[in-house]
């Protein structure tokens, strides 16, 4: 574990790590080598506009930085970002050339937009290098790009993220922002004031406003919730502590009309309906590409789409019509909407949009680098991939014949057969096995009690002589009525020799919520089955053969017995089977006695590539059989069922028969 210094350490190099980025993504997006910072970068539009707010702010044109700093209450204009009016003005204090000021001004928003998306997603819990890419992506995103060449107070966006921040501390933390005794003890009350600043002097009216507006939201959902009007308390203190602050901004403006002066907002309200048009964000705008996607006859139909109809005004043009999200962000959009519904359907916590999107994205990976590849080539190999790309398509339609072919593998039940060989006594010289492991029965996965007539033949035709169930065969979504059918089912198996259970990580625990059955409603299930439940065990047939059965790694976080515990005198003649849900201390196991080992977690992997990311999770073994010593061998099921949902890219729905036979 790391101390507080390190971790301080740490957080300190990937702050520095994160505004490197955006420094070097800066120097290539403007081209600074070629800049000339005496010249403003945008001096068209509105950027005029700003270029004169700037002179304005450090004293070049009015002597003084505008309020509350001296401005003349009639002349005011809360179009604009007082932080970075501070901002400007300090800078001024060292150079009085406009360009250089100016870009200054443009070029430190993404900076202040990283850092301030880094801080919330660490202040949320994610880790250390999520919240670096998530910080990064929010401090490039092209909304940025975009605003900074017009309305720069909107480019600023620095405390958006905080906003949604006050959102999910007033819908989590039942403290926060109460009125009472102990409101001033509470960090996050504190914070939350910094935060209320910060967006009422952010992004004009725009961003306080929308904050407030989704802090009301926020009230009337948990209102809904808890059906009592106290629930909402804490959205509305915050609410009017951004109020609070924004009140200094807005007296001066209504000083001003009391006055008869005027104010350019006021000059702003009254639009004709024209304007609605023209400013507004259309999902159309996100979604559709204003060249068409590179073809013409689209181009000019968007080109038509894109404008308004013929006014008094005139033809007028959406100045959002270039909020184009891109083709990845279109395809991410989209996916992500798949992604929900598909969640939705699966009813699964991970969903079977996840899997979608991965595979989704490392097709989109791989075409991109062989487009590049080609377009470096040329000639005829660029056009044959231009042909099999599709303009993109065909990363979606290898991604649903994944998604096809996995759901007809999960559901293909099989019967994997190993013949193994010992010198030791057997009961009438052979031993045959049947694994059960990981069922996960439920309505989503693979294996369900529908399907247990065609699970109790492949069992019944491998005329076991033992019946070894290797852990996960329930789990938390596991509902009653299928841990009573699975029992049944267990209880109808003839195995001479006798069942045998070891429990996995989530028989008896909750990763994602509260099992709806107890130990005791398992225990009561397994003992009419006639199986013995093996903890930390071992049991001696009258045969001569031993069962061990472990405790599971995860569930106990590796407080069990050792191997050596659990077979105080090593190895003997005795042919000892043993079980262990995680397939882990395999040489240890072998060296305590263990002939055959048989274990279950893995799935196979499932899904590509999660089985080498198991191994590297100290699974010693993905899938399959693997050779421990001269005497002893590991054998790996691919599970009996799939977890979460019925999509299988790796591994086999499987039940495993052993025969082992005496040489």
């Amino acid at each position: 574990m790391l101390t507080k210094k390190q971790n301080l350490t740490r957080e300190i190099l990937t702050v520095i790590l994160l505004l490197a980025a955006v420094a070097a993504t800066e120097y290539w997006f403007f081209q600074l080598w070629r800049l000339d910072w005496h010249v403003p970068m945008f001096y068209g539009g509105d950027g005029i506009y700003w270029v004169g707010q700037v002179q304005r702010s450090y004293g070049e044109l009015s002597g003084s930085l505008g309020w509350p700093f001296y401005e003349v209450a009639g002349r005011y204009d809360p179009n604009y970002d007082l932080i970075y009016d501070i901002f400007v003005w300090f800078v001024g204090l060292f150079t009085k050339d406009t360009g250089t000021v100016f870009n200054l001004y443009v070029l430190v928003i993404p900076f202040a937009n990283a850092l301030a998306g880094y801080a919330v997603f660490r202040m949320v819990g994610l880790r250390r290098w999520l919240s670096f890419a998530f910080g990064l992506t929010f401090g490039l995103t092209p909304y940025v790009q975009q605003r900074m060449a017009g309305h720069m107070m909107l480019a600023a966006c620095e405390f958006v993220p905080f906003s949604a921040l006050l959102c999910l501390w007033c819908a989590e933390d039942g403290q926060f922002n109460r009125p009472g005794r102990g409101f001033f003890k509470n960090k996050r009350n504190w914070l939350a004031l910094a935060m209320a600043w910060g967006i009422a002097n952010n992004g004009a009216a725009y961003y306080p406003y929308f904050t407030c507006f989704f802090l009301c939201v926020t009230a009337l959902c948990l209102i809904l919730r808890d059906r009592r009007w106290r629930a909402g308390t804490s959205c509305v203190v915050t609410i009017a502590e951004i109020v609070a602050w924004m009140i200094p901004d807005f007296f001066p403006m209504v000083l001003g009309i009391l006055n008869g002066q005027g104010s350019t907002l006021t000059n702003g309200v009254y639009r004709s309906p024209v304007g609605a048009d023209i400013y507004s964000l259309r999902i159309s705008s996100l979604l559709l590409s204003p060249n068409g996607f590179g073809l013409q006859k689209l181009a000019n139909w968007m080109g038509r789409y894109f404008h308004v109809l013929a006014t008094d005004e005139g033809p007028m043009y959406n100045e959002n019509a270039y909020g184009y999200l891109g083709i990845v962000g279109i395809f991410g959009f989209l996916a992500l909407l798949l992604m929900l519904l598909l969640a939705y359907i699966s009813r699964d916590p991970l969903g079977l949009g996840i899997v979608f999107t991965g595979h989704l994205v490392t097709f989109y990976c791989i075409g991109t680098g062989i487009a590049l590849l080609m377009r470096r080539v040329g000639g005829t190999p660029q056009f044959v991939w231009r042909i099999f790309w599709l303009d993109g398509i065909t990363p979606w339609l290898l991604t649903a014949f994944i998604m096809w072919w996995g759901r007809r593998r999960a559901l293909k039940l099989c019967t994997t057969k190993y013949n193994i060989t010992t010198h030791k006594r057997l009961p009438h010289g052979a031993l045959r096995i049947v694994q059960i492991s990981d069922v996960h029965p439920r309505a989503c996965a693979a294996m369900d009690h529908t399907r247990i007539p065609e699970l109790r033949e492949k069992i019944a035709a491998c005329r076991p002589d033992l019946l070894v169930l290797t852990g996960d065969i329930f789990d938390e979504f596991t509902a009653p009525e299928e841990l009573e059918a699975f029992c049944s089912l267990f209880g109808e198996i003839d195995a001479p020799l006798g069942k045998y259970y070891v429990l996995g990580n989530h028989d008896l625990f909750h990763h994602w919520r509260e099992p709806s059955f107890g130990r005791a409603d398992l225990e009561q299930g397994l003992a009419k089955a006639g199986v013995r439940l093996l903890e930390d065990t071992g049991v001696m047939l009258p045969c001569g053969v031993r069962i061990v059965g472990r405790k599971d790694y995860l569930y106990t976080n590796g407080q069990r017995f050792t191997a050596a515990q659990l077979i105080p005198g090593g190895p003997d003649d005795r042919y000892t089977v043993w079980l262990d849900h995680e397939p882990r201390d395999f040489k240890n196991a072998a060296a305590a006695g263990a002939d055959l080992i048989l274990s279950g977690h893995t799935h196979g992997g499932q899904v590509w590539p999660a089985g080498a990311v198991g191994m590297v999770a100290k699974n010693e073994r993905n899938y399959g059989q693997k050779k421990i010593t001269d005497t002893c061998t590991a054998i790996v099921s691919g599970g009996t069922g799939t977890w979460g949902y019925k999509f299988r890219t790796q591994g086999r729905t499987e039940i495993v028969c052993v025969e082992i036979k005496q040489v």
